[in-house]
């Protein structure tokens, strides 16, 4: 058993000191706990509620779609189809030598409604970050950002 250095008294294991932590926190009926980066609440009634920053309203969340499209890399001239229309259209999966199966991910710009590439994120100033397949915009103009 390992002891620290005050007074003595034998270290605490993480799991203890989280244990105690959530026992602490369960104990007082304002008191907030942090799971995973969310924080939970108890309000007056001890109904527990998330206080996260994505629901404080700051961000606007945009869903990516994932769009698999097939190209044919021998017939530069084929046109490019969805995995769907190619398999109703041919009647067969795509075959690897020749066809190549693209992930496209495209979501609706926050700021003008137009469909872009998810990759094209970066570019703008209101872009937080992409989490699974959403993507994170702050609602306002940042402060001394240059035009959009």
């Amino acid at each position: 058993m390992k002891y620290s250095l005050r007074a003595n008294q034998p270290q605490r294991s993480h799991q203890e000191r989280s244990y105690q932590k959530f026992r602490l926190s369960r104990a007082c009926p304002h008191s907030s706990l942090e799971i995973h980066g969310l924080r939970f609440s108890r309000d007056v009634e001890g109904r527990s509620q998330e206080l996260s920053a994505e629901n404080s309203g700051a961000f606007v969340r945009a869903p990516i779609r994932s769009i698999p499209v097939v190209v044919d890399l021998e017939d530069p001239l084929t046109p490019e189809l969805t995995l769907e229309d190619f398999v109703e259209a041919y009647g067969t999966a795509p075959a690897p030598p020749r066809y190549r199966v693209l992930n496209v991910e495209v979501l609706t710009c926050p700021e003008d409604q137009q469909p872009i590439l998810a990759s094209e994120c970066g570019h703008c100033p209101r872009f937080v970050r992409r989490l699974d397949n959403v993507a994170y915009f702050r609602r306002e103009h940042p402060v001394g950002a240059g035009p959009v």
